[in-house]
């Protein structure tokens, strides 16, 4: 069964008094999202229930946040910002050509 746009939706739940948090997801793009770090993380992420609309995960609430605001920045710290990751992205890329070859 498939849910309309505006009906889909997440939640996630969490108690004081314990480590973890619930997430239900109707919303197929956190469902994508979730799924992925299922995979990436199975020691971290699970699910938990599963239906034809939605799904339930379970994660450590420590990895919740909200923020305040969007960062805002400037062309040219944007611009640094790039350089940064091309630097990082080069030496990784290094990296990982040398891991194949051996």
């Amino acid at each position: 069964m498939n849910l309309s746009f505006q009906e889909q939706e997440l939640h996630i739940n969490s108690s004081r008094d314990e480590d973890f948090a619930t997430a239900y997801c109707s919303d197929k793009t956190w469902i994508t999202k979730f799924d992925k770090l299922v995979k990436k993380s199975p020691d971290l992420f699970s699910v938990v229930h599963e239906t034809n609309v939605g799904k339930t995960y379970r994660f450590p609430k420590r990895l919740i946040s909200i923020r305040s605001s969007v960062r805002q920045m400037t062309d040219e710290q944007k611009k640094e910002a790039a350089e940064r990751l091309k630097k990082i992205h080069s030496s990784h890329k290094f990296t990982n050509n040398i891991k194949q070859q051996v």
